[in-house]
């Protein structure tokens, strides 16, 4: 799903990794498609997806709150948001992705994912 972004910060370190804002939502991700020069303060229409290295876990959330939180001082995020139809996540950001339908009965819930990376692609 589009939603728009401002470009917060862009590493000079690791060439895939931004920094952006979504609404009231701050969150690093990897940007693997860029298909124009980037400047820091502009507004972009973006992408954002998930990326999980190991196996897939979701659970029904005891915390009824939308939020990204770090994990540790690596690129992985708690995501806790709320599970909707279509294989949407809505955590104040939303995510799009087909391993979510699979998940009919925590439809309408508080729910929470542990995620690698927060993947990004600039439209």
């Amino acid at each position: 799903m589009k939603q728009t972004a401002l470009l917060t910060g862009v590493s000079e370190i690791i060439e895939e990794e931004v920094e952006l804002r979504i609404g009231d939502v701050e969150f690093t991700g990897f940007a693997s498609i860029i298909p124009y020069q980037l400047e820091v303060g502009n507004h972009y229409d973006v992408l954002v997806g998930i990326t999980i290295l190991d196996d897939f876990k979701i659970a029904e959330s005891v915390a009824v709150i939308k939020g990204l939180k770090p994990l540790n001082s690596s690129f992985k995020y708690l995501i806790r948001g709320i599970l909707k139809e279509g294989g949407i996540l809505d955590a104040g950001v939303v995510f799009q992705d087909e391993i979510f339908e699979e998940y009919e009965y925590l439809i309408n819930k508080f729910v929470e994912v542990e995620v690698d990376r927060i993947s990004v692609e600039f439209m």
